[in-house]
């Protein structure tokens, strides 16, 4: 006696949730935010860079570093870097804010600074209602250079080809933040990260 099996009414399941997937991610593409904060923590030196996107041109509306005063206090370098941040978004009014996801450093104080920085980074995005992105610092480095590995000043030097820039950033902290953003807007499928929940 044979038996006879329609596995048909699988695939069609798998296809449309497969189609279904394609259309979500791609409406999220569209729906992503044109004007952008991008910024490199740090709790002594953050760069940052406001970027625009009009039709495939990358402009830079800002850029900058926001550097701490010999003698500040931890909270107080904080409370500067959430000052500045907060007025940047202001007067800017981006639709994202991107950040480098945290990496481990040796020194476990230096980590613990580094996510107090992020911390205060996504406040000031969340009191406004700003969404935040994250990217891996390889990550970063593929998009610019084309080599995960690749180090700070090669990373500066591409950042200035990319945007078209008559010089190079004014600081390495610049041209990272500046990179996050170039990264952003060529990823094709950027997730809201969920790192600062």
């Amino acid at each position: 006696m044979s038996r006879t099996s329609t596995p048909t009414a699988i695939s069609p399941r798998r296809s449309w949730k497969r189609r279904n997937r394609e259309i979500t991610r791609n409406a999220d593409i569209t729906a992503r935010p044109a004007r952008i904060l991008a910024v490199d923590p740090g709790i002594n030196a953050t760069g940052y860079g406001v970027m625009e996107q009009t039709s495939r041109r990358i402009s830079v509306l800002a850029s900058g570093t926001i550097k701490s005063r010999p003698g500040q206090s931890p909270p107080e370098k904080l409370a500067g870097i959430y000052e500045v941040l907060s007025g940047l978004l202001d007067r800017f009014a981006p639709g994202a804010l991107v950040l480098e996801d945290v990496f481990y450093h040796k020194n476990v104080r230096s980590t613990l600074r580094l996510g107090e920085v992020r911390g205060v980074c996504g406040l000031a995005a969340a009191r406004r209602g700003i969404g935040v992105y994250s990217y891996a610092s390889r990550r970063v480095k593929k998009a610019t250079v084309g080599n995960g590995s690749a180090g700070k000043e090669q990373v500066r030097s591409m950042v200035r080809v990319l945007l078209g820039l008559e010089e190079d950033p004014e600081s390495l902290d610049v041209s990272d933040a500046l990179a996050l953003g170039i990264t952003y807007f060529q990823d094709k499928a950027c997730p809201v990260s969920d790192v600062l929940r």
